[in-house]
């Protein structure tokens, strides 16, 4: 069940919100508004997070408990969000970067460095996972967030078997009804992996003949992106999308029944994601007491409930209803994961590599 532990087809509201943060680019509060109920001359924490990646319902919780106001706005890769930062974008305080890019932005001093005494919940972490799986072991400057798969989301209607191999990326009937994830490490990572190679591979030439499989895939690709795949799928434009299973998974548990998910043979791609607080972040003591509130086991639950990703918590989980805790999309089985690899950081010139590549990919119409 925990095997993270770690040894019809109307749009409904949450992808319409998916979709208006397409569009905007950047989702304010507004979208939370409705729900949240906050007045003005309140402290405000700006949170920095990929679209729709914290329950309504906590972030409303929060907002009352600390008599706070809370903004959010969005990114679909972590390269727009490090660029954005990067660029001197300040005001944030509170950043949700995938495992591998926080450590990266730990050792250039982006990341403040976690005082464990306002995080008591951190006691509630997997230590096995801690140990084993976390690439900031200590908790030192990031707190796992949740952890899922990449593989391939597609229309059970249109394709019928489910496809059992990245290969039918490329498939010509489905051309233009194909989208891949607009994120170069992932991107990357599935090409290497259906090749043979690791996802991490620091081999130019395998990197390479990754990019130039990936141009063969896009071909028949109607849209590269982190967001879109996901009303696209709802709809029926699409009809196979290399997506994330929290996004997938919460697509599918919110009425999208013509929509499955599978992760294919060759391999496929492990995420982590991260809560940080900024080393510039004006709001520090309210960052660290919104860390410490989503790492108490009710709010964890909620998290995973609504993201559908899971969250390295066991209190947490022992809080799930049964159907979630056995579905297979959120919690693979351990045979399943041996097919898995984290992403990982690499070292700056391999990732210029990787970048390069990918910036051919990206050009070649």
């Amino acid at each position: 069940m925990m095997a993270f532990a770690f040894s019809d087809t109307d749009m409904n509201s949450r992808t319409l919100r998916i979709l208006f943060a397409t569009v905007t680019v950047s989702l304010s509060t507004a979208l939370y508004g409705l729900l949240a109920g906050c007045s003005g001359g309140k402290k405000t924490l700006h949170i920095y997070n990929w679209a729709d990646y914290i329950s309504p319902d906590v972030i409303r919780a929060f907002e009352n408990e600390h008599s706070c106001r809370i903004v959010y706005d969005v990114y679909d890769s972590n390269e727009a969000m490090y660029a954005k930062l990067l660029s001197g974008a300040r005001g944030y305080d509170i950043v949700f970067p995938s495992s591998y890019q926080a450590i990266l932005m730990q050792k250039q001093g982006m990341l403040e460095k976690l005082d464990h005494e306002k995080l008591p919940a951190l006691a509630h972490l997997d230590s096995a996972f801690m140990q084993n799986v976390a690439l900031d072991k200590g908790a030192e400057y990031s707190i796992p967030y949740l952890v899922g798969t990449t593989g391939l989301a597609y229309n059970k209607e249109r394709i019928g078997e489910a496809p059992s191999s990245w290969a039918a990326l490329g498939n010509p009937t489905l051309k233009g009804r194909t989208t891949l994830l607009d994120d170069y490490r992932e991107a990357l990572g599935i090409a290497l992996l259906y090749l043979g190679h690791s996802a991490n591979s620091d081999n130019q030439a395998q990197v390479e003949a990754a990019g130039e499989l990936l141009l063969e895939w896009k071909r028949n690709c109607a849209r590269m992106s982190a967001m879109e795949y996901i009303p696209g799928l709802a709809s029926g434009e699409f009809h196979l999308s290399h997506g994330y299973s929290s996004s997938v998974g919460a697509m599918m548990s919110d009425g999208a029944g013509h929509v499955d998910f599978v992760l294919p043979k060759e391999g496929f791609t492990i995420w982590v994601d991260s809560v940080a607080i900024l080393a510039k972040a004006p709001e520090k003591e309210l960052a660290y007491a919104f860390l410490d509130f989503l790492c108490q086991p009710k709010n964890s639950a909620l998290n995973m409930e609504y993201n559908r990703g899971a969250a390295p918590n066991p209190d947490a989980v022992a809080l799930l209803p049964e159907e979630l805790r056995a579905d297979p999309v959120l919690f693979p089985d351990e045979d399943t994961l041996t097919r898995g690899e984290q992403l990982f950081p690499i070292e700056e010139h391999t990732d210029k590599i990787y970048l390069d590549v990918w910036m051919r990919v990206k050009a070649r119409q």
